[in-house]
């Protein structure tokens, strides 16, 4: 009976050692769930019609800045070149093609197609009361109608004058000099008697240097960046333009923006229209006539009957090309500009 109770402990110690040496069931693995894939951000290429060194091509990097902060870096803005990448006056077709997303361009570079674009030279708004007066829907809508979205204004309190190498005491001594042009103010300075030759902006140094042209059109910001101030002697007072610079987007690009990141895209074109165009830039802007000054130029102010005369014509040239290609635009935008002509 011991020897049956003995085999039976045995038997039972046998069996727990072959239980505690039996490997463990091992669990189930957890479903592998694939990670929520990040948003891609959203890279946007840009050119302009001056070099990135400009204070008006800064605008990109300001508008890239709040961009940045007001998305969570989820769109952002490259600068691809200026004029050096794509010539100026084909920015406009480039991001028509979609070949670049944003430009900053003059609006009159893209009158050919809609001329009432030339009119924005003329504004007497900011770029806030634009907006509020209907102004920049109207330029929105023109800018629609040749393939393009129009983001914001690209300058603001940027005013164009005559410059020369050799004094004019009155506008009327123009008369027959070449003086550099552009397709923005070409029929200003025919009506006003000079012989307007088109060079692109970088050529313009050395066309002064060889006697090509003696003169040009120009606002301060470009005159002293692109060392113009060395060559000029003489600035002419008053101004009879301003500027129509805007950047402009191609439209497709814009409306692939998902729709909470676009409202975020736009606030921060406000943002920076208000922040930096209408302050910070302006503040800078008034410094750049120092230069030329410092180097001894001189400003030259045409008072009385020459002053209206030469604003007078210069304002008439610029209206009378809108009123011929396109009147009832003409007649819109002048009344909106509380101007009667």
């Amino acid at each position: 009976m011991r020897k049956v109770f003995c085999l039976c402990i045995i038997i039972l110690l046998i069996g727990v050692l072959f239980v505690g040496c039996a490997p463990e069931e091992e669990e189930p693995a957890p479903e592998e769930v694939e990670p929520v894939p990040e948003e891609e951000s959203i890279v946007l290429s840009a050119v302009g019609f001056l070099p990135q060194d400009n204070l008006m091509s800064r605008l990109f990097f300001e508008l890239d800045e709040n961009l940045q902060e007001m998305t969570d870096g989820q769109i952002s803005i490259v600068w691809t070149g200026g004029p050096e990448a794509v010539p100026g006056w084909e920015q406009h077709d480039a991001v028509a093609a979609g070949v670049v997303d944003m430009a900053m361009v003059s609006g009159a570079y893209y009158k050919d197609q809609e001329p009432v674009m030339s009119g924005l030279n003329l504004t007497p708004f900011t770029p806030t009361e634009e907006r509020e007066k209907g102004v920049f829907d109207f330029f929105a809508e023109k800018t629609a109608n040749v393939g393009l979205h129009l983001v914001m204004r690209g300058d603001y309190q940027v005013n164009t004058y005559f410059w020369s190498v050799d004094k004019y005491d009155s506008p009327r001594d123009m008369e027959g000099e070449s003086f550099r042009s552009d397709p923005r103010v070409d029929m200003v300075l025919r009506d006003l008697g000079l012989d307007p030759v088109t060079i692109d902006m970088t050529e313009v140094y050395p066309a002064l240097e060889r006697g090509v042209v003696v003169g040009g059109s120009h606002p301060t910001i470009i005159v002293t960046p692109m060392g113009l101030h060395e060559i000029y002697n003489y600035v002419y007072e008053p101004h009879f333009m301003g500027s129509a610079t805007v950047i402009i987007m191609n439209p497709d690009t814009y409306q692939q923006i998902p729709d909470g990141l676009q409202e975020k895209f736009d606030e921060a074109v406000l943002k920076t229209e208000q922040e930096y165009l209408e302050q910070t830039f302006v503040e800078e802007y008034e410094e750049f006539m120092a230069p030329f000054l410092d180097e001894g130029g001189e400003i030259i102010t045409w008072t009385g009957e020459d002053a209206d005369w030469y604003i007078e014509t210069a304002h008439s040239a610029l209206w009378d090309e809108i009123m011929e290609e396109d009147p009832e635009a003409a007649e819109e935008l002048m009344e909106m500009y509380g101007v009667d002509y």
